[in-house]
Protein backbone atom coordinates (compact mmCIF):
# COMPACT_ATOMS: atom_id res chain seq x y z
CA UNK A 1 0.00 0.00 0.00
CA UNK A 2 2.60 2.37 0.89
CA UNK A 3 4.26 2.11 -2.64
CA UNK A 4 1.32 2.31 -4.29
CA UNK A 5 1.40 5.67 -2.68
CA UNK A 6 4.26 6.28 -3.29
CA UNK A 7 3.66 6.00 -7.49
CA UNK A 8 0.62 8.10 -7.12
CA UNK A 9 2.10 10.74 -4.78
CA UNK A 10 3.27 12.99 -7.59
CA UNK A 11 0.04 12.98 -9.28
CA UNK A 12 -1.70 14.03 -5.95
CA UNK A 13 0.43 16.85 -5.84
CA UNK A 14 -0.21 18.23 -9.29
CA UNK A 15 -3.75 17.84 -8.79
CA UNK A 16 -3.87 19.28 -5.49
CA UNK A 17 -2.15 22.17 -6.78
CA UNK A 18 -4.36 22.52 -9.47
CA UNK A 19 -7.32 22.85 -7.35
CA UNK A 20 -5.55 25.47 -4.98
CA UNK A 21 -5.54 27.46 -7.66
CA UNK A 22 -8.90 27.77 -8.93
CA UNK A 23 -10.04 28.22 -5.44
CA UNK A 24 -9.72 32.05 -5.87
CA UNK A 25 -11.69 33.77 -7.27
CA UNK A 26 -9.39 37.21 -8.40
CA UNK A 27 -6.76 35.91 -11.08
CA UNK A 28 -4.35 37.92 -9.10
CA UNK A 29 -4.59 35.08 -6.12
CA UNK A 30 -4.68 32.48 -8.74
CA UNK A 31 -1.27 33.99 -10.43
CA UNK A 32 0.31 34.56 -6.90
CA UNK A 33 -0.54 31.08 -4.99
CA UNK A 34 0.94 29.67 -8.34
CA UNK A 35 4.40 31.09 -8.35
CA UNK A 36 4.09 30.51 -4.55
CA UNK A 37 4.21 26.44 -4.96
CA UNK A 38 6.76 26.55 -8.18
CA UNK A 39 9.40 28.98 -5.33
CA UNK A 40 8.76 26.31 -2.84
CA UNK A 41 9.31 23.45 -5.39
CA UNK A 42 12.58 24.94 -6.13
CA UNK A 43 13.24 25.02 -2.38
CA UNK A 44 12.08 28.64 -1.41
CA UNK A 45 14.68 30.33 -4.18
CA UNK A 46 14.35 33.73 -4.61
CA UNK A 47 14.82 33.35 -8.35
CA UNK A 48 13.11 30.51 -9.84
CA UNK A 49 12.43 29.48 -13.41
CA UNK A 50 9.00 29.18 -15.53
CA UNK A 51 8.99 25.82 -17.21
CA UNK A 52 5.93 27.13 -19.32
CA UNK A 53 5.76 30.01 -21.47
CA UNK A 54 3.60 32.80 -20.46
CA UNK A 55 0.59 31.30 -23.11
CA UNK A 56 0.75 28.18 -21.08
CA UNK A 57 0.92 29.28 -17.68
CA UNK A 58 -2.46 31.24 -18.47
CA UNK A 59 -3.96 28.26 -20.08
CA UNK A 60 -2.74 26.34 -16.77
CA UNK A 61 -4.31 28.94 -14.76
CA UNK A 62 -7.48 29.23 -16.77
CA UNK A 63 -7.00 33.02 -17.78
CA UNK A 64 -6.13 34.53 -21.00
CA UNK A 65 -3.16 35.69 -21.86
CA UNK A 66 -3.51 39.63 -21.33
CA UNK A 67 -4.39 39.20 -17.83
CA UNK A 68 -1.48 36.87 -17.01
CA UNK A 69 0.65 40.06 -18.75
CA UNK A 70 -1.56 42.28 -16.67
CA UNK A 71 -1.19 40.77 -13.46
CA UNK A 72 2.82 40.56 -14.39
CA UNK A 73 2.82 44.06 -14.66
CA UNK A 74 0.81 44.96 -11.38
CA UNK A 75 3.39 43.10 -9.37
CA UNK A 76 5.77 44.09 -11.16
CA UNK A 77 4.65 47.52 -10.04
CA UNK A 78 3.64 46.61 -6.93
CA UNK A 79 7.47 45.67 -6.15
CA UNK A 80 6.53 41.55 -5.72
CA UNK A 81 8.51 40.45 -8.30
CA UNK A 82 10.82 41.12 -11.10
CA UNK A 83 10.39 39.13 -14.74
CA UNK A 84 13.46 38.75 -16.68
CA UNK A 85 12.63 36.21 -19.55
CA UNK A 86 11.27 32.97 -18.04
CA UNK A 87 13.35 33.94 -14.94
CA UNK A 88 11.13 35.60 -11.56
CA UNK A 89 13.18 37.26 -9.26
CA UNK A 90 11.19 37.42 -5.48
Amino acid sequence: MAKLFKLRRPAYLFLNQRVECFTHDKISERVKEYLQQLKYQQRNQNIVTLSLNKCQLADYLGISRASLYRIFKELQEEEYLTLKGNKIIF
